[in-house]
């Protein structure tokens, strides 16, 4: 059965730290049984060898006085009934802690016997407390930083996936967003193909918005063409009146409007977008709002003041035409005073006074203002509103080339 992914971390810090941890206390013990050992030998040898210069007459018997922990039997007939056992030469641990030496004499060759009592709490020896101190301290640090250490090492190891996943989110293609799910069956797994299904979603939404965009353009297009070619035909038939002329007028400035909202559009879902090789100048600038003020007879009669200075503009025509055109079209119906129209170096400023507009709907700016920020996040400007009790400012900011 497969292991959850917290459930892997889990169990593998926690195996790989008991393992690590009894291994280090093995050797420790092992190397603390070694320096008792050493020490218990190099004592009672160093006992052994006193107690054979004493039988050998090479000190006196006082000797083995100052030595409390000694009991000697000179022959195994004198040994305790359950010490009797012990007939080879060498040291012997009894049940009790106590040691049995059992060494030959220096001169006969026979065996004799020491009983050495409570010899482990007299041969606490500097190096056995040294290394059982560094044991607790090596224990600590173990615990500390080896611990630490294994943790991110195996933290690293199991996080592989997730840094995987990463990198394929943040290589996935706008334009085409796809994501091959990691082969897992654990919680990344699932995160993977939860994205994967996710994505192939927005990829089908995406396709079908291009194919939206491309069928409606065609089929817009093409009733635009019909209604143009109709108003050239009536204008060839109509009688020359002011009437006429008005109608016809008419037809053709919502003809443009509407071919300019439909390349717009067109533009603003499009990927790649290639910068204008001619930047909107003071001229070209004059020209648009003309145009747009000549589409509107009571929009003009409100423009109070049109003041425009020398610009260079990195934004497509028929764009700044449309963006220009909305917020007119703000301006004459949200708004009851006069339009100012100004423009300095590297912004535009079209200024509406409120005037006697109700107060309910001051705060109404239509769905111009959608369209208008949609189109300078996308025309290389910024575009800024602001609103006081008098007016609404409206400011387009350019990037100069």
């Amino acid at each position: 059965m497969k292991q959850s992914f917290s459930r892997k971390i889990l169990l593998t810090v926690g195996l790989s730290t008991c393992l690590i941890m009894s291994l280090y206390w093995l050797v420790g013990w092992q190397m603390v049984e070694r320096i008792e050992s050493e020490s218990v030998q190099r004592f009672s040898n160093y006992i052994g060898a006193q107690v054979d210069r004493v039988l050998a007459s090479e000190a006196p018997s006082e000797t083995l006085e100052f030595f409390d922990i000694l009991h000697f039997y000179a022959n195994r007939n004198l040994l305790p009934q359950d010490l009797q056992a012990f007939t080879t030469e060498g040291t012997h641990e009894l049940p009790n802690s106590d040691l049995l030496v059992v060494r030959p004499h220096p001169i006969s060759g026979e065996l004799y016997y020491m009983v050495l009592q409570q010899l482990e709490e007299l041969l606490e020896s500097e190096a056995q407390e040294a290394a059982e101190v560094g044991l607790v301290m090596g224990g600590i640090a173990l615990i500390t930083f080896g611990a630490m250490g294994l943790t991110l090492l195996i933290a690293w190891h199991l996080t592989v996936p997730i840094r995987q996943l990463s990198r394929q989110l943040a290589d996935i293609d706008p334009t085409n967003p796809r994501l091959e799910p990691l082969q897992r069956n654990d919680e990344i797994g699932f995160m993977s193909r939860q994205f994967a299904s996710l994505l192939e979603r927005v990829s089908d939404f995406i396709q079908r918005e291009r194919d939206f965009t491309r069928f409606s353009s065609h089929e817009l297009r093409s009733p635009v063409m019909v209604i143009r070619s109709s108003a050239d035909l009536l204008r060839e038939t109509l009688p020359a009146d002011n009437l006429s002329q008005r109608a016809l007028k008419r037809i053709d400035d919502a003809t443009t409007r509407m071919s300019q909202l439909i390349e717009a559009f067109l533009w603003l879902g499009r990927e790649g977008k290639a910068s204008s090789t001619a930047p909107v100048n003071q001229a070209g600038l004059q020209a648009l709002i003309e145009e747009r003020l000549g589409t509107h007879p009571d929009l003009r009669a409100r423009v109070s003041s049109l003041a425009l200075a020398p610009c260079s503009w990195p934004v497509p025509p028929f764009i700044l035409s449309v963006i220009i055109d909305n917020l007119l079209r703000n301006a004459l119906v949200h708004g009851s005073g006069d339009i100012i129209i100004s423009n300095d170096n590297d912004s535009l400023l079209i200024q509406n006074r409120i005037g006697d507009l109700p107060p309910d709907e001051r705060d109404s700016h239509g769905y111009g203002l959608m369209i208008v920020e949609q189109l300078c996040a996308q025309a290389n400007c910024r575009f800024e509103l602001e609103q006081t009790p008098q007016q609404f400012s409206a400011r387009l900011i350019f990037t100069l080339v």
